[in-house]
């Protein structure tokens, strides 16, 4: 059900996926073909200790009434792994133009700090890059951009968590919480990509 737009960063790519509403996510799961099309993850995100992600996100005034604290923006396994979600904002009122981030990881979470995001009317680019080799030196930094501004690290924080060494279920979504109908974006996404090893 999820709605595809000619609305992408820089127009680079050939359509952009729109969330509209609690069932219309995309979700890639562990087994080929499901959704149609869709390459298995194969444990490709199993008992990771360093990797990136990023996404391009744009919410318009439509989004607005939806948007709320704990929406997740990617998740990859319901209760472990990792994943972006919505949090309160640094300063001033949570909305699609005020808005903070944090690190989902295991079962925990950490927001990154003194970070307010606008995403409203404009795709915006978040990158979460994570390092959890290192017991005394386990971190996370997140990078931010738009269109018209370049990328630059905006918060980095230290984690208490343990590295991702579990098998991750339920898959990877975009958009939504996987195993759940609630806790979901709505808005625009675009591009999003994975790598192992931080940086």
């Amino acid at each position: 059900t999820v709605v595809y737009t000619g609305d992408t960063p820089g127009g680079h790519s050939p359509g952009a996926m729109r969330v509209t509403s609690s069932g219309s996510y995309v979700l890639a799961t562990n087994t080929t073909g499901t959704p149609a099309g869709v390459t298995g993850l194969d444990g490709r995100l199993d008992n990771l200790t360093a990797f990136t992600f990023s996404i391009w996100l744009k919410l318009g005034s439509t989004d607005a009434a939806a948007f709320a604290s704990l929406d997740r923006i990617v998740r990859a396994g319901a209760t472990g792994g990792f994943g972006l979600r919505v949090s309160a904002p640094a300063a001033g009122t949570l909305g699609i133009d005020n808005f903070g981030l944090t690190l989902d990881i295991n079962s925990g979470g950490a927001p990154f700090t003194n970070v307010s995001i606008d995403a409203a009317s404009e795709w915006a680019f978040l990158a979460v890059s994570v390092n959890l080799a290192d017991p005394l030196n386990r971190v996370a930094s997140l990078y931010y951009g738009t269109e018209s501004t370049p990328v630059d690290m905006v918060s980095a924080i230290s984690l208490a968590t343990t590295p991702n060494s579990g098998v991750i279920s339920n898959g990877m979504m975009i958009g939504g919480l996987p195993g759940s109908t609630t806790r979901h974006v709505t808005g625009s996404f675009d591009d999003l990509r994975g790598y192992t090893g931080d940086g």
